[in-house]
């Protein structure tokens, strides 16, 4: 499981080579989590929805919003809702993490 601060340096990367937005996918071979940064909402979309039968998009964070907030959410999903036919994938979410990347009984877990 990627751990919380392993996304948060993804996050501050994407901005510093000023991407609007980074998709989390998860390679359903290893289980491994990865970024893709995206320079514009289009892209993002395209990404989403390009997304192939080995990869699932776990979150979508809005590099122009809030970081902390969004860092927070039990799963992010910042894609732009108008124009966007993507709809947040379905299926079981992880448990909750804390600061740490651990399981966060505080949150239901």
């Amino acid at each position: 499981m990627t751990t919380r601060e392993e996304i948060s340096g993804w996050f501050d990367q994407a901005i510093a080579l000023e991407h609007q937005f980074m998709v989390v996918v998860c390679d359903t071979f290893d289980h491994s989590d990865y970024p893709v940064f995206c320079k514009t909402e289009d892209v993002a979309r395209a990404t989403v929805k390009e997304s192939g039968s080995m990869q699932r998009v776990m979150e979508v964070y809005d590099l122009r919003q809030d970081k902390s907030e969004q860092m927070n959410e039990r799963r992010a999903w910042r894609l732009p809702s108008e124009n966007a036919p993507y709809a947040r994938p379905e299926g079981p979410l992880s448990e909750p993490r804390n600061a740490s990347g651990a399981k966060d009984p505080a949150n239901g877990a």
